[in-house]
């Protein structure tokens, strides 16, 4: 049982470690794609940062896999390029911008485009009154996205620590069964 306690700590243990060492390594910067659902064979426009500057970035769909364009980083390391989606697309895709951050290391960001076949009509609201009888805000999702969701990791960790104890808990107990008999 020690043996269980002890193990299930040190892979507890490496988790947290492995939590902090992640952290210091997410990627930094963004990547936008709007407006984030088109039509097929319309534009959009992707806007990038984290980049080294003056680098060139790659803007690829990572699906089929198709090279949309590249991009040449400003003097901040951000870029932003009109592109037109290939008519042939349709459905949910992922644009990945593949680069380098400042310190050369290989710097990669994920973006969400939903392209429709056919004509993507405007989504038209009128606004809902607030509690205090003003106007109320909306705002347009971004289609952006970086790095990992730290709680998918820590669900992901919690789950390794409990599978770890309950192997360690049944080995124990058939090494026990082994030596009574």
């Amino acid at each position: 049982m020690r043996r269980l306690i002890a193990s299930s700590a040190a892979v507890l243990l490496l988790l947290l470690l492995s939590q902090a060492v992640m952290a210091q390594y997410e990627p930094s910067g963004s990547l936008t794609v709007t407006p984030p659902s088109v039509a097929a064979g319309g534009q959009v426009t992707i806007d990038g940062s984290g980049f080294a500057p003056g680098s060139e970035v790659r803007i690829t769909v990572q699906e089929t896999p198709v090279l949309l364009t590249t991009a040449t980083t400003d003097a901040s390391g951000g870029f932003s390029v009109v592109v037109t989606v290939p008519g042939d697309f349709a459905g949910a895709y992922t644009v990945v911008a593949t680069g380098v951050d400042a310190s050369g290391s290989i710097h990669v960001l994920t973006a969400h485009l939903d392209v429709i076949q056919g004509e993507v009509l405007p989504v038209v609201s009128s606004p809902k009154p607030s509690a205090a009888g003003l106007p109320a805000t909306s705002q347009t999702p971004s289609g952006s996205t970086q790095g990992s969701d730290p709680v998918v990791l820590t669900v992901a960790g919690a789950g390794i620590v409990a599978m770890t104890g309950i192997v360690l808990l049944v080995a124990t107990r058939r090494r026990r069964s082994a030596g009574e008999s």
